[in-house]
Protein backbone atom coordinates (compact mmCIF):
# COMPACT_ATOMS: atom_id res chain seq x y z
CA UNK A 1 0.00 0.00 0.00
CA UNK A 2 1.21 3.57 -0.86
CA UNK A 3 0.26 5.52 2.43
CA UNK A 4 1.27 8.58 4.13
CA UNK A 5 0.36 9.24 7.81
CA UNK A 6 -0.07 12.25 9.10
CA UNK A 7 0.14 12.61 12.96
CA UNK A 8 0.05 15.28 15.79
CA UNK A 9 0.98 15.53 19.47
CA UNK A 10 -1.13 18.02 20.95
CA UNK A 11 0.96 18.16 24.10
CA UNK A 12 2.77 21.08 23.60
CA UNK A 13 -0.81 22.65 22.71
CA UNK A 14 -2.83 21.54 25.22
CA UNK A 15 -0.46 22.51 28.75
CA UNK A 16 -1.66 26.59 27.76
CA UNK A 17 -5.32 25.50 27.88
CA UNK A 18 -8.00 25.64 29.85
CA UNK A 19 -10.07 22.70 30.88
CA UNK A 20 -13.02 23.39 28.61
CA UNK A 21 -10.85 23.79 25.47
CA UNK A 22 -8.62 20.97 26.29
CA UNK A 23 -11.54 18.53 26.48
CA UNK A 24 -12.46 19.78 22.59
CA UNK A 25 -9.07 19.25 21.31
CA UNK A 26 -9.42 15.36 20.36
CA UNK A 27 -12.35 16.45 18.14
CA UNK A 28 -10.55 19.89 16.64
CA UNK A 29 -7.13 17.59 15.83
CA UNK A 30 -8.96 14.67 14.38
CA UNK A 31 -10.84 16.99 12.33
CA UNK A 32 -7.99 19.22 11.01
CA UNK A 33 -5.82 16.37 10.55
CA UNK A 34 -8.95 14.88 8.17
CA UNK A 35 -9.06 18.22 6.56
CA UNK A 36 -5.08 18.24 5.96
CA UNK A 37 -5.08 15.38 4.25
CA UNK A 38 -8.04 16.00 2.05
CA UNK A 39 -6.08 18.75 0.96
CA UNK A 40 -3.29 16.13 0.08
CA UNK A 41 -5.47 14.34 -1.97
CA UNK A 42 -6.51 16.86 -3.85
CA UNK A 43 -3.04 18.54 -4.56
CA UNK A 44 -2.40 14.64 -5.91
CA UNK A 45 -5.25 14.45 -8.23
CA UNK A 46 -4.72 17.45 -9.27
CA UNK A 47 -1.20 16.78 -10.70
CA UNK A 48 -2.26 13.38 -11.69
CA UNK A 49 -4.93 15.10 -13.77
CA UNK A 50 -2.43 17.75 -15.00
CA UNK A 51 0.85 15.70 -15.66
CA UNK A 52 -0.17 12.25 -17.23
CA UNK A 53 -1.33 12.04 -20.78
CA UNK A 54 -5.18 12.06 -21.17
CA UNK A 55 -5.76 10.32 -17.68
CA UNK A 56 -8.81 8.23 -17.57
CA UNK A 57 -11.47 8.74 -14.47
CA UNK A 58 -9.75 5.51 -13.37
CA UNK A 59 -6.42 7.55 -12.37
CA UNK A 60 -7.68 10.59 -11.69
CA UNK A 61 -9.80 9.09 -9.17
CA UNK A 62 -6.63 6.90 -7.29
CA UNK A 63 -6.44 8.79 -4.43
CA UNK A 64 -8.01 8.16 -1.32
CA UNK A 65 -8.05 8.97 2.25
CA UNK A 66 -8.62 7.62 6.02
CA UNK A 67 -9.93 10.06 8.46
CA UNK A 68 -8.97 10.54 11.77
CA UNK A 69 -10.78 10.24 14.90
CA UNK A 70 -10.75 11.39 18.28
CA UNK A 71 -9.28 7.49 19.64
CA UNK A 72 -6.91 7.73 17.09
CA UNK A 73 -5.22 11.01 16.03
CA UNK A 74 -4.07 10.30 12.63
CA UNK A 75 -5.25 10.45 8.92
CA UNK A 76 -3.90 8.79 6.08
CA UNK A 77 -3.92 9.66 2.32
CA UNK A 78 -2.78 7.16 0.08
CA UNK A 79 -3.40 5.23 -3.20
CA UNK A 80 -6.76 2.94 -3.43
CA UNK A 81 -5.33 -0.41 -3.07
CA UNK A 82 -6.36 -4.24 -3.73
CA UNK A 83 -10.42 -4.42 -3.02
CA UNK A 84 -11.02 -0.92 -3.26
CA UNK A 85 -11.91 -1.17 -7.24
CA UNK A 86 -15.70 -0.83 -8.53
CA UNK A 87 -15.40 -3.98 -10.82
CA UNK A 88 -14.36 -7.45 -10.05
CA UNK A 89 -11.22 -8.86 -11.54
CA UNK A 90 -9.81 -5.26 -12.35
CA UNK A 91 -6.72 -4.17 -11.16
CA UNK A 92 -6.38 -1.76 -7.96
CA UNK A 93 -4.93 2.23 -8.77
CA UNK A 94 -1.85 0.85 -6.52
CA UNK A 95 -1.06 -2.09 -9.01
CA UNK A 96 -1.29 -0.09 -12.02
CA UNK A 97 -0.02 3.27 -10.75
CA UNK A 98 1.85 2.44 -8.17
CA UNK A 99 5.58 2.84 -10.06
CA UNK A 100 4.27 6.68 -10.39
CA UNK A 101 4.17 6.85 -6.82
CA UNK A 102 7.26 4.62 -5.52
CA UNK A 103 9.41 4.43 -8.00
CA UNK A 104 10.60 1.00 -9.70
CA UNK A 105 9.45 -1.60 -12.20
CA UNK A 106 5.15 -1.63 -12.85
CA UNK A 107 3.30 -4.62 -12.73
CA UNK A 108 2.29 -6.91 -15.44
CA UNK A 109 -1.22 -5.80 -17.02
CA UNK A 110 -3.85 -8.42 -16.87
CA UNK A 111 -3.27 -9.21 -20.82
CA UNK A 112 0.46 -8.74 -20.63
CA UNK A 113 0.39 -11.88 -17.44
CA UNK A 114 -2.11 -14.04 -20.23
CA UNK A 115 0.92 -13.41 -22.74
CA UNK A 116 3.76 -14.63 -20.23
CA UNK A 117 1.71 -17.36 -19.65
CA UNK A 118 1.56 -18.70 -23.40
CA UNK A 119 5.54 -18.08 -23.39
CA UNK A 120 5.07 -15.12 -25.94
CA UNK A 121 6.28 -12.61 -23.63
CA UNK A 122 9.19 -12.82 -21.24
CA UNK A 123 9.66 -12.25 -17.57
CA UNK A 124 11.62 -8.82 -18.15
CA UNK A 125 9.28 -7.33 -21.14
CA UNK A 126 6.56 -5.43 -21.11
CA UNK A 127 3.97 -4.78 -24.24
CA UNK A 128 3.61 -0.93 -25.67
CA UNK A 129 1.24 -0.08 -28.61
CA UNK A 130 2.82 -0.49 -31.88
CA UNK A 131 1.42 1.42 -35.34
CA UNK A 132 -1.40 -0.65 -36.12
CA UNK A 133 -2.51 -0.82 -32.43
CA UNK A 134 -6.19 0.87 -32.36
CA UNK A 135 -6.37 3.10 -29.19
CA UNK A 136 -9.44 4.87 -27.65
CA UNK A 137 -10.04 8.65 -26.86
CA UNK A 138 -7.16 7.92 -23.50
CA UNK A 139 -4.28 6.54 -25.25
CA UNK A 140 -4.98 3.48 -24.00
CA UNK A 141 -5.55 -0.62 -25.63
CA UNK A 142 -9.29 -0.76 -26.25
CA UNK A 143 -10.67 -3.94 -23.69
CA UNK A 144 -12.25 -5.40 -26.82
CA UNK A 145 -9.02 -5.28 -29.28
CA UNK A 146 -7.02 -6.93 -26.25
CA UNK A 147 -9.84 -9.71 -25.61
CA UNK A 148 -9.74 -10.31 -29.77
CA UNK A 149 -5.96 -10.41 -29.47
CA UNK A 150 -6.05 -12.79 -26.27
CA UNK A 151 -8.71 -15.27 -28.67
CA UNK A 152 -6.71 -15.24 -31.60
CA UNK A 153 -3.63 -16.89 -29.84
CA UNK A 154 -5.95 -19.02 -27.65
CA UNK A 155 -4.29 -17.06 -24.63
CA UNK A 156 -7.34 -17.20 -22.19
CA UNK A 157 -6.45 -19.35 -19.24
CA UNK A 158 -8.96 -21.99 -19.28
CA UNK A 159 -8.02 -24.48 -21.93
CA UNK A 160 -11.24 -24.89 -24.22
CA UNK A 161 -12.51 -21.40 -22.81
CA UNK A 162 -15.61 -20.81 -25.27
CA UNK A 163 -13.82 -16.96 -25.69
CA UNK A 164 -10.68 -18.80 -27.30
CA UNK A 165 -11.06 -18.18 -31.23
CA UNK A 166 -11.25 -21.34 -33.21
CA UNK A 167 -9.12 -22.60 -36.32
CA UNK A 168 -12.39 -21.37 -38.54
CA UNK A 169 -12.70 -18.21 -37.10
CA UNK A 170 -9.01 -17.25 -37.60
CA UNK A 171 -9.07 -18.13 -40.97
CA UNK A 172 -12.51 -16.32 -41.76
CA UNK A 173 -10.17 -13.27 -40.63
CA UNK A 174 -7.53 -14.33 -42.69
CA UNK A 175 -9.74 -14.83 -45.77
CA UNK A 176 -11.90 -12.08 -46.34
CA UNK A 177 -9.91 -10.55 -49.03
CA UNK A 178 -10.10 -13.49 -50.88
CA UNK A 179 -14.16 -14.16 -49.96
CA UNK A 180 -14.71 -10.82 -51.42
CA UNK A 181 -15.55 -8.87 -48.16
CA UNK A 182 -15.42 -5.40 -47.34
CA UNK A 183 -11.49 -4.45 -45.79
CA UNK A 184 -8.64 -6.84 -46.47
CA UNK A 185 -8.01 -9.94 -44.60
CA UNK A 186 -6.05 -9.62 -41.17
CA UNK A 187 -3.56 -12.56 -39.66
CA UNK A 188 -1.65 -11.81 -36.49
CA UNK A 189 1.83 -13.35 -35.67
CA UNK A 190 4.24 -13.47 -32.98
CA UNK A 191 7.89 -12.48 -33.84
CA UNK A 192 10.05 -14.00 -31.25
CA UNK A 193 12.41 -11.49 -32.64
CA UNK A 194 15.65 -11.04 -34.73
CA UNK A 195 17.88 -14.51 -35.16
CA UNK A 196 14.54 -16.96 -34.21
CA UNK A 197 14.34 -19.68 -36.62
CA UNK A 198 10.42 -19.91 -37.92
CA UNK A 199 8.23 -22.09 -40.23
CA UNK A 200 8.34 -25.68 -41.27
CA UNK A 201 11.69 -27.47 -40.41
CA UNK A 202 13.01 -24.97 -38.21
CA UNK A 203 16.43 -24.11 -38.54
CA UNK A 204 17.53 -26.02 -41.83
CA UNK A 205 13.97 -25.24 -44.04
CA UNK A 206 13.21 -21.86 -42.02
CA UNK A 207 13.78 -18.59 -42.68
CA UNK A 208 15.36 -16.61 -39.62
CA UNK A 209 13.19 -14.18 -38.15
CA UNK A 210 13.66 -10.21 -38.59
CA UNK A 211 11.03 -8.74 -37.14
CA UNK A 212 11.42 -6.88 -33.33
CA UNK A 213 9.75 -8.99 -30.60
CA UNK A 214 6.04 -8.14 -30.08
CA UNK A 215 2.81 -8.95 -32.08
CA UNK A 216 2.42 -8.04 -35.78
CA UNK A 217 -0.65 -7.50 -38.52
CA UNK A 218 -0.11 -8.63 -41.75
CA UNK A 219 -3.29 -7.63 -43.82
CA UNK A 220 -3.40 -9.10 -46.95
CA UNK A 221 -5.61 -7.45 -50.06
CA UNK A 222 -6.33 -8.71 -53.66
CA UNK A 223 -3.40 -5.90 -54.79
CA UNK A 224 -0.80 -7.46 -52.39
CA UNK A 225 0.25 -7.29 -48.66
CA UNK A 226 1.45 -5.17 -45.82
CA UNK A 227 2.84 -5.78 -42.36
CA UNK A 228 2.70 -3.54 -39.42
CA UNK A 229 3.41 -3.98 -35.19
CA UNK A 230 0.58 -3.86 -33.27
CA UNK A 231 2.17 -4.57 -29.59
CA UNK A 232 5.31 -4.29 -29.11
CA UNK A 233 7.37 -6.79 -26.17
CA UNK A 234 10.32 -3.94 -25.09
CA UNK A 235 12.72 -4.49 -21.99
CA UNK A 236 11.21 -3.35 -18.85
CA UNK A 237 12.86 -0.43 -17.27
CA UNK A 238 12.76 1.42 -14.03
CA UNK A 239 10.30 4.06 -13.25
CA UNK A 240 11.75 7.27 -11.36
CA UNK A 241 8.88 8.59 -8.95
CA UNK A 242 6.87 10.78 -11.01
CA UNK A 243 4.26 11.62 -8.07
CA UNK A 244 5.96 12.26 -4.49
CA UNK A 245 3.25 11.92 -1.99
CA UNK A 246 5.58 12.44 1.24
CA UNK A 247 6.35 15.95 -0.33
CA UNK A 248 2.70 16.79 -1.24
CA UNK A 249 1.29 15.67 2.58
CA UNK A 250 4.33 17.58 4.03
CA UNK A 251 3.42 20.50 2.02
CA UNK A 252 -0.57 20.60 3.38
CA UNK A 253 0.48 20.04 6.68
CA UNK A 254 2.65 23.12 6.35
CA UNK A 255 0.19 24.94 4.54
CA UNK A 256 -2.89 23.92 6.53
CA UNK A 257 -2.61 22.14 9.37
CA UNK A 258 -2.35 25.10 11.69
CA UNK A 259 -5.36 27.10 10.06
CA UNK A 260 -7.27 23.66 10.13
CA UNK A 261 -6.78 23.56 14.12
CA UNK A 262 -7.34 27.16 14.68
CA UNK A 263 -10.77 26.66 12.95
CA UNK A 264 -11.85 23.57 14.23
CA UNK A 265 -11.28 24.10 17.40
CA UNK A 266 -13.12 27.32 17.07
CA UNK A 267 -15.96 25.77 16.22
CA UNK A 268 -16.03 23.40 18.98
CA UNK A 269 -15.88 25.95 21.90
CA UNK A 270 -18.37 27.96 20.19
CA UNK A 271 -20.98 24.43 20.01
CA UNK A 272 -19.88 23.16 23.12
CA UNK A 273 -22.15 22.75 25.81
Amino acid sequence: MITISIKHDMTNITRYLDDIQRKQVPYATARALTKTVQGAKDEAGKQIAQRLNRPTRYATSAMYIKPATKAKLEAMVYVKDAGMTQKSGMKSQADVLGHLFAGGKRKHKNFEGALLRRGYMSRGEIAVPGAACPLDGYGNIPAAFIVKLLAYFQSFGESGYKANMTAKGRARMEKAAAKGAAGAGVQYFISRGPGHWFGRGSWKNGRSQKLPRGIWQRQTWSAGSSIKPVIMFVNEGAYKRYFDLPAIASSAINANFSNEFDSALSEAMRTAR
